[in-house]
């Protein structure tokens, strides 16, 4: 069924599924990069002006791709500083979604907790919007 284009896997409140295509509309993300690499997500989060040297992406920028390591699992990547730190976005037996202890019915419930609340129980790292590259300083 997964390599079906005309169904989508879909998930509401911790259950998973197939839905035909013609019954939802999808609405993406622009912080959602799908199968990109750690380090493509490095590259993105960490690019820089070529005129100023400074970076494009404020500390907080962030992007979701799948997890290299675990399919069907996704990785958080932020900007923090000169470097990119990355989350697993762990699930719990109920479905539920965490990176430390509060737990989420989805990622975008997530996404938004972590924009008002660290994302780095070290330091605050607040989630931002990534800006596009014409944005001037």
């Amino acid at each position: 069924m997964e390599e079906d284009m005309n169904w989508y896997k879909a998930e509401l409140k911790g259950q998973e599924g197939y839905v035909p295509k013609t019954y939802i509309e999808m609405d993406s993300h622009p912080w959602f990069h799908g199968s990109i690499t750690r380090v493509e997500a490095e590259t993105i989060l960490l690019q820089k002006d070529p005129n100023t040297q400074r970076y494009y992406q404020l500390d907080g920028a962030f992007l979701v791709r799948m997890c290299e390591s675990s399919p069907g699992d996704f990785s958080l990547s932020v900007k923090c500083q000169d470097q990119v730190q990355h989350f697993k976005v762990l699930r719990d037996g109920m479905g539920k979604y965490f990176l430390w202890v509060v737990k989420f019915d989805s990622i975008n419930e997530l996404i938004n907790y972590h924009r008002t609340t660290s994302v780095n129980r070290g330091q605050n790292l607040l989630l931002k919007d990534m800006v596009s590259e014409q944005t001037s300083y």
